[in-house]
C-alpha cells in the first residue's frame, strides 16, 4: 500500500494486487463481492447495491462493530471495463456525530466526493490507483484526520483477502 499526498485535494492511494485484472474489476462492480471487502475492518455491510454503468447508482450500508450504520451512495460517472471507475461517494446519511467531528476539523463539509480508480495489469498482477477528490484542502485534510488512509487501506487489505481466495 503506497500513499501519497500528491495534491491537497485527493486522497491518493496505490496498491498492487496479486491477481488478474478482471478479478480485482469484479471486485469494485459485483454487490456480493464489494460487499465482502469494504469498509474498515470489523464493520459489516447489510446492504450493497451497484448498477456499475455510468449514471448507474450504488448503495452501500456500513455497519461499525457498535451497530452504527454510515450509508454511503453515489453515481458511476464512467465505466471503462478493466481499465477505468469513476463514481461519486455522497456521505450525507452519515450519523450526525461523524458530520459534526468533520465539522469542527474543516468548519463544513462537502458530503459528496469524487472517486477515480485506475487498473493496470503485468504479468498477473494489477496495480490499482485509487483518488479521492475533495472540494477543498481542509476537508480532505478532515478526513486525513479522521482515518480516510486507514480505513481505505483496511478495505484494501480485505480486497486482497478476497483476491487470494478466488
Amino acid at each position: 500500500l503506497m500513499a501519497a499526498p500528491t495534491s491537497e485535494l485527493e486522497l491518493v492511494i496505490t496498491r498492487v494486487f496479486h491477481a488478474p485484472i478482471a478479478c480485482v474489476c469484479n471486485a469494485w462492480t459485483d454487490p456480493v463481492r464489494m460487499a465482502s471487502w469494504w469498509g474498515p475492518h470489523e464493520f459489516t455491510n447489510p446492504v450493497c447495491e451497484l448498477d456499475a454503468w455510468p449514471g448507474g447508482k450504488w448503495h452501500v450500508t456500513m455497519r461499525s462493530p457498535e451497530s452504527v450504520d454510515f450509508p454511503l451512495r453515489g453515481t458511476f460517472i464512467e465505466v471503462v471495463p478493466h481499465e477505468l471507475l469513476v463514481l461519486t461517494i455522497n456521505t450525507e446519511k452519515h450519523p450526525a456525530g461523524w458530520h459534526a467531528m468533520i465539522k469542527a476539523l474543516d468548519g463544513g463539509a462537502n458530503r459528496e466526493t469524487l472517486v477515480t480508480v485506475t487498473f493496470s495489469e503485468d504479468r498477473g498482477a494489477t496495480t490499482m490507483v485509487m483518488r479521492q477528490r475533495f472540494a477543498t484542502a481542509a476537508e480532505r485534510a478532515a478526513h486525513a484526520n479522521l482515518g480516510a488512509f486507514s480505513g481505505w487501506g483496511q478495505s484494501f487489505d480485505s480486497l486482497e483477502e478476497l483476491l487470494l481466495k478466488q
